[in-house]
């Protein structure tokens, strides 16, 4: 699959798109991509970027009520006839029209289905074999995913995601077997826990995840899937080695989101989660600090005693 000549071919017939493209191009440019951290890779890296064709999807309700009353953007019918797509599997590969990197693109399923990635681990795994040079990530349905009822995938380009396969992230062995290798984030390293799994097998892979979810997952819930973001990525062209980041949530949206006074209109998703902090309002872009964007993601995020239970929860089910 060549995602450069449909991406280029998208852009050569949609004004739009191809605005909001070059607006990602010149990004840092015109100052809206700032570094808010730069003690090395062995610590976590924190950007913002201001971006404000991005509103619709950071501001975007995602309740029940409100899904049901408007149509889905990712159903074929609902596009704008502008938009093309390629066949991959049972999904349909789009350009996303308001890009976070200078490669966007969205993987929708064929079928409109909620946003569950059980049964479809495979899926993203051979997903991320094919986007070279490009990372996939899956947004939970209450986890910054603004199409909540139908599943899809992205892949970008990842200038944007500082701390994806930093070596200096990896803590302790949890599980390994062959194929694949299961360990918790470093402690201290990022302002939230996380697992990372590194694999050659997918099928394996998707076995290990399943089990993790059921640890994940909180007695008294009873939904689908608990909340998450993942990120996988081929660790470079030469190996069949895939990372893939696994990212357990508390909440969709920290407090300041929602605050009545002086809001903050962040909402986090994986891009944030791996270190860049998504800003739709100049105002927000300024507010934004280390410290501030290292608090909404540990507040968004999970604490390291209730990931220890995740952790201890997973060992007993072996």
């Amino acid at each position: 699959m060549n995602f450069d000549e449909f991406l280029s071919s998208e852009l050569a017939k949609w004004q739009m798109a191809t605005e909001n493209f070059a607006r990602i191009g010149s990004s840092e440019a015109e100052g809206r991509l700032a570094t808010l951290s730069d003690g090395g890779l062995e610590v976590w890296q924190s950007k913002k970027i201001f971006v404000n064709h991005r509103r619709a999807s950071i501001t975007a309700k995602t309740d029940s009520a409100t899904i049901a009353l408007r149509r889905c953007f990712l159903c074929r019918e609902n596009r704008p006839e502008v938009q093309s797509s390629i066949k991959w599997r049972d999904y349909e590969v789009l350009i996303n029209p308001y890009p976070l990197a200078s490669k966007h693109f969205t993987v929708a399923s064929m079928r409109h289905e909620p946003q569950c990635i059980k049964g479809r681990i495979v899926d993203m795994a051979s997903l991320a074999r094919v986007s070279d040079g490009m990372c996939v990530f899956y947004n939970g349905a209450r986890c910054g995913a603004s199409a909540p009822d139908h599943l899809h995938f992205q892949t970008v380009s990842t200038e944007l995601l500082p701390n994806l396969t930093n070596r200096h992230s990896l803590g302790d062995v949890l599980l390994s077997v062959d194929g694949v290798r299961l360990m918790r984030s470093e402690q201290n390293f990022a302002p939230y826990p996380f697992f990372i799994i590194e694999s050659t097998d997918d099928v394996m892979l998707e076995a290990v995840m399943s089990r993790l979810f059921d640890a994940m997952a909180e007695e008294s819930s009873d939904e689908s899937e608990p909340p998450v973001n993942i990120v996988m990525k081929k660790t470079s062209e030469d190996t069949p080695t895939v990372v893939t980041w696994v990212i357990p949530r508390s909440k969709h949206r920290p407090e300041c989101y929602g605050r009545a006074d002086n809001p903050l209109l962040v909402s986090p998703a994986t891009i944030e989660m791996l270190g860049t902090i998504v800003c739709s309002r100049i105002e927000d872009f300024n507010a934004v600090s280390r410290s501030v964007a290292e608090n909404i993601l540990s507040e968004v995020g999970v604490s390291e005693s209730r990931f220890r239970k995740m952790i201890e929860k997973f060992m007993q089910t072996r």
